[in-house]
């Protein structure tokens, strides 16, 4: 998160904990045979069978109320006669409330949790039998062979492995690559969605190598994989992944567990092209045009005056798009008016990011939340995993190379302004828009918010026109605005519409659903 958004979440995190008592802990054990000797170490009993010879394990607990690890901890065995471990040692102190799963982001749609041991617990050990155990809330499962009835087995010392920009990964598999953030903060991890061969074509979009807190994954490093689903509805390990990092001298291990439903998410890599503006100025389908305008407004909804420019909309038949800020979607009153507007065929919604920054003031992490968060949010207003907005506005128009980048190999083009109503003068300033804030403004314009639209409608003859339904002024101007509009001539269309926004529709290529949208449904 960032700025402020991230200082809000955090301390909503930190309200949490006094309740975590109540809170339900997934309870993951690594359980490792370093001898691998089944006939020396503990047996431990799992839903699947016995673990034998177990010799260290390493717990991981997950708060699912929070969607935090909240401790790892490892464990030697120590009466191998009656199955009894030592006293659990902290791996390392966790931040507070802990670092973040990956929901969504494992096999199948499932969630993404990372842990890691140093390796001296190992001691002389260079490779080890494995063994996972999952309990969450009285349900179980376990992931006791390689996936095909072998035992399961990883190394305890570096491989020489290519690395995700490898050429070595490149010729494996055809692939292509793309930055995401990490939901925690932590940096930037790159996410490889693969054409084929990981778990077979029908996990394509669902079986990702998906972005862990704090590294990148690599196929090479799935070590095994069950995504049958064969455990009760509520708990189901899928998959086991492992790296040792010779820099740190630990273990990482990455486990996808379904705590649930799979949640769907558009892992979507296009290719952005060549020779694209780093600019959101000038629009992408310039003027003249002969008469079309799609209206859009932006950084909404207002619950109070959202409906009212709705109503007028609707009495007019005129269509719009709403490039909504996901600050402005965090009420059930406000993701309900979202729903209302995405599900009436008028009108289209499209992201306007999270709390309405200045993008070239941004990291390129910080975009990222932007981009996606906005995204998240605008999902879960509308109850759709599967749905994607083709178009995202940066605000105040601000944008960069990398700021484009990012939104564009997303799958989102930029809906850019031909026409700006300068509204936001008009509400800041009591109906007038004086000389003093637009210099260039129109004498006979500066009272009159609807004689500007159709000043900027007679100069470019269409396109795009920016407004906001979060301002009074615009409410009470947008009857007048529609009737010059039609007095002079012009139609209204939607952004979607190839013949007049050739441009802006195939700036980047349509998204698909996700594979796993198939089985979880809006």
């Amino acid at each position: 998160m960032i700025r402020g958004a991230r200082g809000a979440a955090f301390a909503v995190a930190l309200s949490l904990l006094p309740s975590l008592a109540f809170a339900q802990i997934a309870t993951i054990d690594v359980l490792f045979d370093t001898d691998r000797d089944g006939a020396t170490g503990c047996d431990v009993a799992t839903v699947e069978g016995v673990a034998s010879g177990v010799d260290l394990r390493l717990r991981t607990r997950v708060d699912l109320s929070t969607e935090v690890v909240s401790s790892i901890e490892h464990a030697p065995c120590v009466d191998p006669l009656l199955g009894v471990f030592g006293p659990d040692v902290p791996v390392s102190a966790l931040p507070v409330p802990g670092w973040s799963v990956e929901t969504g982001n494992g096999i199948e749609g499932s969630t993404l949790v990372e842990s890691h041991v140093p390796l001296s617990v190992f001691g002389p050990a260079r490779r080890a039998r494995v063994y996972v155990a999952l309990d969450s809330g009285g349900a179980a499962d376990a992931l006791l062979t390689n996936g095909g009835g072998g035992v399961l087995e990883l190394g305890l010392v570096p491989l020489t492995v290519p690395g995700l920009g490898g050429v070595g990964l490149l010729a494996l598999t055809a692939a292509a690559v793309f930055v995401v953030r990490s939901r925690v903060g932590r940096g930037v991890a790159l996410v490889l969605v693969t054409s084929a061969g990981f778990l077979g074509a029908s996990d394509i979009a669902r079986a990702l190598l998906g972005e862990g807190v704090h590294r990148a994954w690599s196929i090479e490093e799935l070590v095994s994989s069950d995504p049958a689903a064969d455990a009760p509805v509520g708990a189901d390990l899928l998959g086991l992944s492992s790296a040792v990092d010779a820099t740190s001298g630990e273990l990482w291990l990455r486990v996808d567990v379904a705590f649930g439903p799979p949640v769907c998410l558009d892992w979507v890599l296009v290719d952005p092209g060549t020779g694209y503006s780093c600019f959101m100025w000038p629009p992408l389908d310039p003027s003249p045009f002969a008469g079309p305008v799609a209206l859009t407004f932006d950084d909404g909804p207002d619950l109070v005056t959202t409906p009212q420019v709705l109503a007028i909309l609707r009495a007019n038949s005129i269509p719009a798009t709403f490039f909504m800020v996901g600050d402005n979607l965090t009420t059930a009153a406000e993701q309900a008016l979202a729903l209302e507007i995405h599900q009436d065929p008028l009108f289209r919604v499209a992201s306007h990011s999270v709390d309405h920054p200045d993008f070239t003031g941004l990291s390129a992490v910080d975009v990222e939340y932007q981009v996606d968060e906005g995204l998240a949010r605008l999902r879960t207003a509308i109850g759709d995993p599967c749905w994607f907005p083709r178009y995202f506005r940066f605000p105040f128009g601000a944008s960069d190379c990398t700021s484009m980048e990012i939104v564009r190999r997303r799958g989102q083009a930029v809906a850019g302004v031909n026409m700006d109503t300068v509204d936001w003068c008009y509400a800041a300033n009591g109906g007038s828009c004086p000389p003093s804030v637009i210099p260039d403004i129109e004498p006979w314009v500066v009272n009159d918010l609807a004689a500007k639209a159709l000043v900027e409608y007679q100069q470019h003859g269409g396109g795009i026109m920016l407004m906001h339904d979060i301002h009074p002024t615009t409410v009470a101007a947008l009857p007048a605005v529609v009737s010059n509009l039609q007095g002079a001539g012009a139609t209204f269309v939607h952004l979607t519409d190839l013949a007049v926004f050739p441009n802006l529709n195939a700036e980047v290529a349509a998204p698909e659903p996700p594979a796993c949208c198939m089985t979880v449904g809006p």
